[in-house]
């Protein structure tokens, strides 16, 4: 259940933006939101609590809280100010933790994708670091959840391995909670890879090459189509709605164009890399989905997720 939800900010405009999106998802979900600001050693000491900087610090906090409250009507009893002094991603991941927060809301800090957005912010080790989701709104984004919020839909992006199902909790239990459709994307590019359909050649190689021209991609497109079906079984038999679609094409253009065609309200991947999501974002597709996706996207990192759902296949200072 997503009942805490976490907004780090820095005192920037640019990363307020993530405000707004937070309040509206835990109005639906009836969920507290903790505004946390990470001030950074050296411009304020744990010893010194009557420093300006604090003051200063404490009276922002409560300047977002009350546009909350004024704004968006938001419950003042669901919002709660900390701020801690430390290394903002390790301070953000630990706060998380002790705190039992559901999940992570940070606006980006990059105008040209995801790539510039994991060198220039903390955001990339909050990912890898943090032990719940984190959903990163890029500040180009239009107003969210427009709409009537029970038909528009979250989509999760799977490519038939463990490492991608990693996203399939807590979408689920996003969509469950908010009581939304849920849809499980799948894009096969336009060739058929050897290694998928190894069996499937060995099986059928005394029908010539002229068949196995003609048929393989057949193949492989009906061993995801069931795949995807499997996949979603369970899940339907808990939620209003579960749908799958399969499309063929360029991984990252495809799903810009489905999350865009069905009004997403959210796009879940899972991000992998054992210590170094580096490697996984910086030319990825997810590099290209985040630059030209219309909504938001939750970063589900594997090692943080390892119980999915199975396919077949320092303290904070109160304020």
């Amino acid at each position: 259940m997503f009942k805490k939800i976490l907004v780090p900010l820095d005192g920037s405009p640019l990363s307020e933006e993530a405000v707004p999106f937070a309040a509206n998802l835990a109005s639906r979900l009836n969920a507290q939101l903790l505004l946390f600001r990470v001030l950074e050693r050296g411009l304020l000491e744990r010893d010194t609590h009557d420093s300006g900087f604090e003051t200063e610090t404490r009276e922002y906090l409560e300047l977002i809280k009350q546009r909350l409250v004024n704004d968006f009507g938001f419950n003042s009893e669901l919002v709660k100010l900390r701020m801690v002094s430390g290394e903002p991603a390790e301070e953000i991941a630990l706060f998380s933790h002790t705190e039992k927060c559901d999940l992570i809301v940070m606006a980006s800090h990059g105008r040209s994708g995801l790539s510039r957005l994991i060198m220039d912010s903390v955001a990339a080790e909050v990912v890898r670091k943090a032990p719940v989701p984190v959903i990163i709104r890029h500040s180009r984004l239009r107003e969210e959840f427009v709409g009537n919020p029970l038909l528009t839909p979250i989509v999760v992006t799977l490519d038939g391995t463990p490492t991608a199902e990693s996203a399939l909790e807590p979408a689920f239990e996003l969509a469950q909670q908010y009581g939304c459709p849920l849809l499980l994307l799948r894009v096969l590019k336009p060739f058929v890879p050897v290694d998928e359909l190894e069996e499937w050649f060995a099986e059928n190689e005394n029908k010539g090459q002229d068949y196995l021209d003609s048929h393989a991609f057949d193949s492989y497109r009906l061993k995801a189509m069931n795949y995807l079906e499997k996949v979603a079984a369970p899940l339907k038999a808990k939620l209003v709605q579960c749908d799958t679609a399969l499309v063929v094409g360029d991984p990252s253009e495809e799903i810009t164009k489905y999350v865009r065609a069905v009004e997403a309200k959210l796009l879940v991947i899972a991000t992998q890399g054992h210590g170094d999501i580096y490697m996984f974002l910086l030319g990825s597709v997810a590099d290209e989905v985040f630059q030209h996706s219309d909504v938001p996207v939750m970063l589900v990192h594997v090692a943080s997720h390892p119980h999915n759902l199975k396919s077949t296949e320092e303290v904070a200072t109160p304020v």
